[in-house]
């Protein structure tokens, strides 16, 4: 009998996977770790200036018109002082620029808590100019992150700290910023509108820069946080912000999540189910180096950069691998386990399945040794039992998803007796291998269900 479920899998596979065929996924080029030295990024850095001597260097780079008003208790003065500032900034070049002097300048009181937000507006604007203008170091960023999210949340003066932030973004890394802010959004301070207006900005970010470049790690607790917070404007921003990475993660992004409460999970299936199937954005920014994005670089430079088949560079999914811890749950595949799945009695097969299925709901992610499971599986997706074939299936499915691209190493055992599940005559079964087939497609790409040693087993 032919496998004709499979042939349906086959063409039924999203065509944005058809690169799969030629590059093997994302998940498996960054298993191998394939354009991992890209991720790497020198932020530069510089030693923290003391509030005096960045005064006294600020004083010999600007007007002492500026100065003198910016600290007066007439706001208009301090506007005043503020546009002065900026027009001799934007005719300063970039080597003669004091970024950190001038940031540290900025927040000599009333500072980044100036009560006229016109002035505040006008602060966070100079913060974007000297980033894009300056050589903008990580610690001015880390030094302006806190104001500039104490504002993020403000119906006046939200607007300009996004942009600030941003422009931050281009100048030392999205993933240093924005690891930053969040931190300190649900760590530093406790305002649920800066909190949810932070995940918001990181939100779109994303969208503009990628996600190749951002360890997931140091965000997934906050995220958790997020979700439990009783302001429901945080969990909505929160439950956003994975949508957004699940465009760049994929289904091992869901799974960190499998211990929150099923109304807290619902909302994420649905958030998850938007963008399901869609390629996230090209990005349009980048670092800028003297004014040249690296999102605006050459084709040549475009093309090395290795994607996945959703279009996310192929570093968020070795991210990813990183973040997840993984289980050996070999030890308790033991001889008196694999015993069972092959009992002449099927109800004791039936609960091996089970047990099986257990030791993988408790682990969540697993390492490739299996010992001698992957072969017993095998045997009963030829069940004729066809309800132990069926969650047999759903086994090697959940196997795909817990395991990663190192399921390749499985693959040869068990693609080829999926495939032929394909051709079962029950529905349920043919549904259950399909299923299973795209799980394992999803990890490691089409190509290892087309080499001939693989069809050649299953035909």
């Amino acid at each position: 009998m032919k496998p004709v479920g499979f042939t349906l899998f086959l063409f039924t596979r999203d065509s944005s996977k058809a690169k799969s065929v030629k590059g093997g996924g994302g998940a498996k080029k960054a298993a191998a770790g394939k354009g991992g030295s890209k991720t790497t990024t020198e932020i530069p850095s510089e030693p923290v200036l003391g509030d005096e001597e960045a005064i006294e260097i600020a004083a010999t780079a600007l007007p002492k018109s500026v100065i003198d008003q910016l600290t007066s208790s007439n706001w208009k003065e301090r506007l005043a002082a503020m546009e002065e500032f900026t027009t001799k900034v934007h005719n300063m070049e970039r080597s003669d620029i004091p970024g950190q002097a001038l940031v540290r300048f900025m927040a000599k009181p009333p500072g980044f808590k100036d009560a006229n937000f016109q002035v505040i507006n006008a602060k966070f604007g100079m913060i974007a100019i000297l980033a894009e203008k300056s050589n903008f170091t990580r610690t001015s960023a880390e030094f302006v992150c806190k104001p500039l999210v104490d504002k993020i949340g403000d119906i006046k003066a939200g607007g300009k700290a996004k942009e600030a932030l941003t422009a931050i973004a281009e100048a030392v890394t999205l993933g240093l910023i924005a690891e930053n802010a969040v931190h300190y959004a649900f760590n530093g301070q406790k305002n649920p509108k800066n909190q949810a207006e932070t995940f918001n900005w990181f939100s779109q970010a994303i969208q503009e820069f990628g996600f190749g470049k951002i360890n997931p790690k140091p965000f997934i607790s906050s995220i958790k946080t997020a979700l439990s917070a009783v302001n429901p404007q945080v969990r909505t921003a929160a439950v956003t912000c994975i949508g957004v990475v699940y465009m760049y993660m994929g289904a091992n992004l869901r799974v960190l999540f499998e211990d929150l409460k099923p109304s807290l999970l619902s909302q994420i299936d649905g958030e998850i189910e938007k963008v399901s199937g869609t390629a996230p954005p090209k990005p349009f920014r980048g670092l800028k180096k003297g004014g040249a994005t690296k999102a605006d670089d050459s084709e040549e430079e475009d093309d090395e950069e290795e994607e996945d088949d959703d279009g996310a560079p192929a570093a968020a999914g070795g991210a990813m691998e990183d973040l997840i811890p993984r289980v050996d749950i070999s030890s308790k595949i033991t001889d008196g386990l694999l015993a069972e799945l092959s009992d002449s009695k099927w109800k004791v097969r039936g609960e091996a399945i089970e047990k099986v299925q257990s030791i993988l709901k408790e682990a969540k992610f697993i390492s490739p040794n299996l010992g001698e499971l992957p072969a017993a599986l095998k045997v009963r997706l030829g069940e004729s039992n066809k309800i132990l074939a069926t969650h047999t299936a759903n086994t090697c499915q959940t196997i795909a998803t817990a395991m990663g691209p190192a399921v390749k190493a499985h693959s040869k055992t068990l693609i080829p007796a999926l495939i032929f599940l394909t051709s079962d005559s029950k529905p349920t079964v043919r549904l259950a291998a399909v299923q299973a087939l795209t799980a394992w497609e999803e990890q490691i790409g089409i190509a290892p269900f087309i080499e001939d040693e693989t069809l050649t087993s299953a035909l």
